[in-house]
Order: structure tokens, then sequence, then C-alpha cells
């Protein structure tokens, strides 16, 4: 069964399998074998009723606990893996990082990164190796807790080729964030590039991140720059005003945010109004910032309050205009 399985025969496996556990019912290296070749099938329901069925037989398997576990992260049922991995780390909690790092993945796609770090140290301290996946969620986590040194120093210690591509594209992407938010831009920009390999001297999505990334680095010139070099849509164009109105960069943003508002869309001039009389507030210019706010409130006003509203605390949208009249 184990020979077919490895020349992808899974159906041919199954049935070596299925003679395994006919012989005995409690061979647990059979049931395992079994639910494994299920998932690889995609049948991840039936190997979840036949594990638990196993464990009715066999509940002191931690095997079966962790694959069940394990099947839970699939399909994307994480509390449940996470009670069954401690199933597993009950029976054996010395000798069992399957479970731990079960749990790690299950904390991580729960978004509780604090827990998936503190796991990942305990990984580390209990058996005292860097295993890449262990270093991967840790890494990922401690991105997400804005921890970007402790981070850098996790990721970089992978071996990226056991990863697949996307889990590598994944280290790449997370480095650049890290470094972005470090600000140190040419080694963001270094490894964003390697997300995107081939194609950046092509990719337009690229160019637009590389620009973000100098923005976020306070480096104007060399936004603008790689911003110039988009073959500029309107949902590209709206971007790139965003990402300069969120920088505080307004006269760039309003130049992009003039040219979506001559448009013939009227549902893409609606969207502009709101952040072009913030742009002239910011500028200076208070009659241009009361008539394109006037025209934001009365024209697209749910956009305007979501845009805004932060600026008009406990006011609706027919209000703002009046506030803003008599309120420099």
């Amino acid at each position: 069964s184990y020979i077919l399985q490895d020349y992808g025969l899974l159906d041919q496996a199954m049935k070596w399998a299925q003679w395994t556990t006919e012989l005995d019912p409690k061979h647990e290296h059979g049931q395992a074998h079994q639910c494994e070749l299920l998932m690889g099938l995609g049948y991840h329901d039936e190997a979840v009723k036949r594990l638990e069925s196993f464990l009715d037989e066999n509940p002191y398997s931690v095997r079966l606990w962790n694959l069940l576990a394990n099947n839970y992260v699939i399909e994307d049922r994480l509390n449940d893996a996470i009670e069954a991995a401690d199933f597993s780390l009950a029976i054996n909690n010395d000798t069992n990082p399957w479970a731990l790092m079960i749990k790690i993945r299950a904390f991580f796609y729960l978004e509780n990164y604090e827990k998936a770090h503190e796991l990942s140290e305990e990984y580390f301290q209990k058996y005292g190796c860097f295993e890449n996946y262990s270093l991967l969620y840790d890494g990922l986590s401690l991105v997400q807790m804005e921890k970007y040194e402790e981070a850098i120093g996790k990721l970089k210690r992978i071996n990226l080729s056991v990863l697949d591509h996307e889990e590598q594209q994944q280290v790449n992407l997370q480095l650049s964030t890290a470094y972005c938010f470090l600000r140190q831009p040419e080694q963001a920009v270094d490894y964003l590039g390697r997300v995107y390999g081939d194609k950046v001297q092509s990719s337009e999505e690229y160019l637009i991140q590389k620009g973000y990334i100098y923005l976020e680095c306070n480096d104007e010139e060399k936004a603008l720059e790689s911003f110039k070099q988009v073959t500029l849509t309107p949902a590209k164009e709206f971007m790139i005003a965003s990402m300069l109105y969120d920088h505080r960069r307004y006269e760039p943003a309003l130049e992009h945010l003039l040219a979506l508002e001559k448009l013939d869309d009227e549902n893409i001039k609606k969207s502009t109004y709101a952040y072009i009389s913030f742009c002239y507030k910011a500028l200076g210019n208070r009659e241009k910032f009361l008539e394109y706010l006037k025209r934001a409130c009365d024209e697209a006003p749910g956009i305007t309050k979501n845009a805004i509203g932060s600026f008009f605390q406990n006011m609706e949208p027919d209000e703002y205009y009046e506030y803003a009249c008599n309120h420099e």
C-alpha cells in the first residue's frame, strides 16, 4: 500500500490498506494509513468519521489524534484541531512535536498570533531545533505582532528549498513588510522583487507596492518615480491616490483624484469628492474644501461618512457642511 501511495496510485493503495484493517481491525498503522489515503483523495469528511471511529477503539493512539487534528486544520475546524491536539499531548507531551506544531498552525489561522508565538517558543525549547515550519509560523506571527527585527531573525533562518512556492512567496513578502516598517526600503524592495521574480520588469502590481514601500519610508521622490511607471486604470489610479492621501502627500494625491473626477463615470466621481475636499483643506484652500465637501455630502453621503466621518464626531453627513462652514 505504501509503495502504491508513493507512485500516486491512491485508490489501489486504499484497497491494500483496507485489507490490513480487515485482517486486524485494531491495527493502528493500518487505521492511520487508511485515513491518510482518504485525505490524499480529498475525502476529508470520511477521514474524520473513520478517525473518530478508530479512536473509539484505540483512544490512546497519538498518531490517530494527530491525524484527526491535522484534518481539522485542513477543514478550518480550528478549535476542534486544538482540542484534538491537546488530547494527543495529554497522552504524550514529551516527544510529540507534530501535535504542538498543529496547535501553532491552528492558533496562527485563528489570528491569535501571541499564542502561536508562545507555542513556537515552547517548541524551540522542548525540541532544541529550529524546524522550518515552526520558524515559518513564528516569523509570520511576529510580523503581525509588529516585532519586526525578531521576525526577520526567524524568517531568514528558514531553508526555503523545503517550502512550496506559495510558502516561499509568503516568507519573502513578510520579510519585505518587516524591512519596510523598520524603514529599510532597499532591503524591503529587494525581498519584494523576490516575490515577483522574473515578472519584476513587467508587473504593475510590483511597481505600486514598491511605491508604497518608499512612501512608508518617507521617500516621496522614489515613490512617485515608481508610480509614474504604472499604466493607469481608474482602479490603479484610485489605489495610488489613496496611498498618497493616507501618507499625507496631498499635492500628488489631489492630482490623481482630480484626474479621476474628470472621468465620465458618476460612481468614480462620487468616490473622490470627500478625499478631494480634505486634500484642499490640508493645502489651505478653504473655498475648494467647502465646495467639494458640500458635493460629497449631497451626492455620496455613505462614501463620505466612511472616508472622513472620523473628523465629524457624532454627526451625520448632512451636518458636515454646516459644521465646517462655522468652524475653521
